[in-house]
């Protein structure tokens, strides 16, 4: 206890201080891929909670930034897959049924191996920090995500901890990155929020199915996706949870 006391004084002194106290961007990139270190490849469930998203849950794998995404939808226990796309980083390969642009995945967002590469396709401008709280933890944040700015980001790192909790964008919607707790060495979220700015949110709550496991390349082949589903009966237009999504989230596109 004494400890929380003492640091929140230390950061509240930083909070006033003058930009030399903020640490370089180089080094606070370095400090966060420390906490992901050799994290390749994963496959984790995202169950969305909330009325706008009832029964409906996305199966996700990523391997070496290439990317996976099930959507899917469970009525009266028996589960029907709604879309599938598949990517890497910010580019969508594939997509059934087909769309030009779709929300990215929370998971890409938060990660990615070149950091500040990634920061700035986000539109994140890190020559922009201050100190800020989310509820008690102390965190930095980098860019400017004022109003009007439209999609630029803001990314809040836990100062103690330099895990990402929060990205934040100048139309108002955020994602909130919580409940980090150890997964095969690797301290991962189970808990995302997503928030429109507006008043509407949903979370995910998230099981983590494997790390670092080797994943079939078959999974990540967009020129498979027709073979895999063409005949499939998918719905005509897309589900309520997506488009929501597609308002808040940064894009992918084709």
């Amino acid at each position: 206890m004494l400890k929380r006391v003492f640091l929140s004084v230390c950061f509240v002194l930083w909070a006033g201080a003058s930009p030399a106290f903020f640490p370089t961007t180089p080094e606070v990139a370095d400090r966060v891929q420390t906490n992901f270190g050799s994290l390749d490849s994963y496959q984790v469930q995202l169950a969305a909670n909330g009325t706008m998203a009832v029964g409906q849950s996305i199966n996700f794998w990523s391997d070496s930034g290439r990317w996976r995404r099930e959507w899917v939808r469970e009525t009266n226990g028996t589960a029907t897959l709604q879309r599938v796309d598949v990517g890497d980083g910010a580019r969508l390969y594939g997509t059934l049924p087909r769309e030009r642009t779709l929300p990215a995945p929370l998971l890409v967002l938060l990660h990615r191996t070149n950091l500040r590469s990634w920061w700035k396709e986000l539109g994140i401008d890190t020559g922009h920090k201050r100190y800020a709280f989310i509820g008690q933890r102390p965190c930095l944040v980098l860019g400017d995500a004022s109003a009007g700015q439209g999609r630029r980001t803001e990314i809040w790192i836990d100062f103690e901890r330099w895990l990402p909790l929060r990205l934040a964008w100048g139309n108002g919607g955020s994602a909130r990155f919580a409940r980090y707790r150890n997964v095969g060495n690797f301290l991962l979220p189970h808990k995302i929020v997503v928030d429109d700015g507006s008043g509407q949110h949903c979370r995910f709550s998230l099981q983590w199915q494997g790390v670092n496991t080797q994943l079939p390349p078959r999974l990540f082949n967009a020129s498979r996706l027709q073979a895999e589903y063409g005949t499939a009966s998918f719905p005509s237009q897309p589900s309520y949870l997506l488009q929501w999504l597609r308002g808040v989230l940064p894009l992918v596109a084709r």
